[in-house]
């Protein structure tokens, strides 16, 4: 069975030449537009008809393992030296090539035996992308800690799969530390007199946990 992502997907599918009808028909039940356009031959050559007269022929290789590719030059910063905790959010890592780069890093850093966090940045952003996947990503990633604010951690049903340590922030109530198996450890904030300022609170408050040896 081949489940598709999207319905304006194109597929192309070798099938053999006595399923072709069922293959059909069922492209048809579901209204998919679906039609024959080849046999697959020996000899390692493309050739392409049209009205029966060939208009094309060139060696099939030469449009898959001949092909020309762009290999981009990929090192290890030197800055990575002396690192002993990356910290990664949530919006650098759902798309694009930033999200590879990040990925890349995090590879990195666990070659180099370092601490990975992830902040969950934004509950928008988890609903946007789609819980499940999110936390498919935070299993696969397997950080050491994920900070989340108490919405976020309510999209994502926290505790949940990749992170051994989930640390729930909740402005002036108190945190909440999240270990698998153990129980919940509420630490509450010195309290303030004046409040000025909450902007990058959540950095900083992740910044202090990093740089006390949170993760050990």
């Amino acid at each position: 069975e081949i489940l598709m992502s999207e319905s304006q997907e194109r597929m192309l599918a070798i099938v053999k030449p006595e399923d072709v009808a069922e293959v059909l028909a069922l492209a048809e039940k579901w209204e998919i537009d679906a039609s024959s356009i080849g046999t697959v031959t020996t000899g390692g050559a493309l050739r392409v008809f049209q009205d029966g007269a060939l208009v094309a022929e060139v060696p099939a290789a030469s449009l898959s393992d001949d092909a020309p590719r762009y290999e981009r030059p990929r090192e290890r910063p030197a800055w990575l030296d002396g690192v002993t905790v990356l910290h990664v959010p949530l919006y650098s890592l759902v798309e694009g090539a930033l999200a590879e780069t990040s990925e890349t890093l995090i590879g990195w850093a666990r070659d180099r035996g370092f601490a990975v966090s992830i902040d969950a940045s934004s509950a928008a952003v988890i609903d946007r992308v789609g819980r499940e996947r999110v936390r498919d990503l935070l299993r696969r990633l397997a950080p050491a800690v994920l900070f989340a604010n108490e919405h976020e951690a309510a999209v994502l049903e926290v505790p949940g799969p990749g992170p051994t340590l989930t640390i729930v922030k909740q402005g002036p109530l108190p945190a909440r530390v999240i270990r698998p198996g153990l129980d919940v450890v509420e630490v509450p904030p010195r309290p303030l007199a004046v409040v000025r300022d909450t902007t990058g609170a959540g950095d900083a408050f992740a910044a202090g946990f990093l740089v006390g040896g949170g993760p050990a």
